[in-house]
């Protein structure tokens, strides 16, 4: 016999329900953490700022950290797969095309990013993953961004030296640079701060047979 349309949408509208119901959640949380941090956060706020229940939410995440880590895992994936490493690029400009992908998504996403930036965490330093400790994954692009310094290093392009430590040295101006850019309130121009960012990979890392006349993130 067959389902009648009623019966068919059903499971459709339920799971429809659940799927925003899931997405309102994570999108407060991100916003909680944001203002206060993981540590100052609760599950009350949480619930405030969603607008439901403290046992409604209780019913979907048994705390804060198993939140916080669905955000960030969440977080990462989309950052990760917003990055794309053209490997037929020369490293200068491989470079290049990556941190704009790195600095697009973090500046279009600037809960997440306040997130980080609250926890007072160096993104260019690994740091022990307990409970205590759920923040960080920032660094995971550590060994992308050393690949491409290696290579640069291998061409005369960039400066010679430990090419996981240049990865981190980026890593680490781009936390600085963005976080004067949040504590602007987000005055200057996304196009402004990729701008210095590069002019920073300039300074730090090319050499001058390996520099351009404009470094451009294009």
């Amino acid at each position: 016999m067959r389902a009648s349309p009623r019966q068919i949408r059903k499971p459709d509208l339920a799971a429809t329900r659940v799927r925003m119901y899931r997405e309102m959640v994570f999108d407060s949380a991100e916003r909680v953490f944001a203002r206060n941090g993981f540590r100052a956060s609760r599950m009350e706020d949480i619930a405030t700022e969603a607008g439901i229940s403290l046992r409604t939410l209780y019913a979907t995440y048994r705390g804060k950290s198993e939140l916080y880590r669905q955000i960030e895992e969440t977080r990462i994936g989309q950052l990760f797969a917003s990055v794309i490493i053209e490997d037929r690029l020369a490293p200068l400009a491989r470079l290049r095309s990556v941190v704009r992908c790195y600095l697009e998504f973090l500046m279009s996403h600037p809960s997440y990013l306040r997130m980080h930036l609250r926890q007072g965490q160096n993104w260019a330093v690994e740091i022990d993953d307990s409970e205590a400790h759920v923040e960080g994954r920032i660094a995971l692009g550590v060994p992308e961004f050393a690949k491409i310094f290696r290579d640069g290093m291998d061409q005369g392009i960039f400066h010679d030296g430990d090419a996981e430590v240049a990865a981190r040295l980026l890593l680490a101006s781009q936390q600085i640079l963005l976080a004067d850019w949040v504590r602007s309130g987000e005055a200057k121009p996304a196009e402004q701060v990729i701008a210095e960012v590069g002019t920073q990979i300039e300074r730090m890392f090319v050499t001058r047979g390996g520099a351009t006349p404009q470094l451009a993130l294009s």
